[in-house]
């Protein structure tokens, strides 16, 4: 728990406020009223956001937003690379689909030229080729990772999307290497085998 960053999700909203959720994890979790937060890490600014849109809002109107453009300038000033996660995914060929509520933030993170997306909702890994404001593929866009894969009952590939890059079902967790020029990720399946994984060097 004490290294633990959450980000809230949709279950968790299933009691009022998802007041467990904030208990539990306290000062950790943001508050109840401004559920998103970031913290350092080496070089890097995460960014972690609510993705409850109906709940908090994800418009440009939203105090959630407007807290993400301050955030985004903060870094960008600093140097420092940014990569961002929330629970629903913007983008996705599992059961669910693409939440496109989130299309204001994902277009923010763009512009902000954000590395890379964390999301989990969906019960299976997917990795989407890098994507811009608009979701077209861009060697310099969003990389978006959907680790949804700790345990829940996996589910198929519902629909197909050439921008989906790999998409598995399997049982496991991603593995992040973050420097100050690039990043690299493992996802490894519960029996030690990486079943995904590559490297990404940051535009200067």
């Amino acid at each position: 728990k004490a290294i633990t960053h959450p980000a809230v999700g949709n279950h968790e909203y299933l009691t009022n406020g998802a007041a467990p959720y904030f208990s539990y994890f306290g000062n950790a979790a943001g508050s109840a009223e401004k559920s998103w937060y970031s913290y350092t890490i080496g070089a890097w600014r995460i960014i972690v956001l609510n993705s409850e849109c109906e709940v908090v809002g994800c418009d440009p109107s939203s105090a959630q937003y407007l807290w993400l453009q301050t955030e985004l300038e903060s870094a960008r000033t600093a140097g420092e690379p940014i990569a961002a996660m929330w629970h629903r995914p913007r983008f996705s060929t599992g059961m669910h689909g693409d939440y496109v509520a989130m299309q204001p933030i994902w277009s923010a993170l763009a512009t902000a030229e954000v590395a890379l997306v964390l999301n989990g909702h969906e019960h299976n890994y997917e990795r989407w080729v890098p994507l811009t404001a608009i979701g077209t593929p861009a060697a310099a866009g969003i990389t978006e990772f959907i680790v949804g894969t700790g345990g829940a009952n996996l589910r198929p590939q519902e629909g197909s999307d050439a921008r989906s890059a790999v998409y598995l079902m399997v049982y496991g967790v991603i593995r992040l290497a973050l420097a100050s020029d690039s990043y690299s990720w493992e996802m490894i399946a519960v029996d030690g085998s990486v079943v995904d994984h590559g490297k990404v060097m940051l535009t200067p």
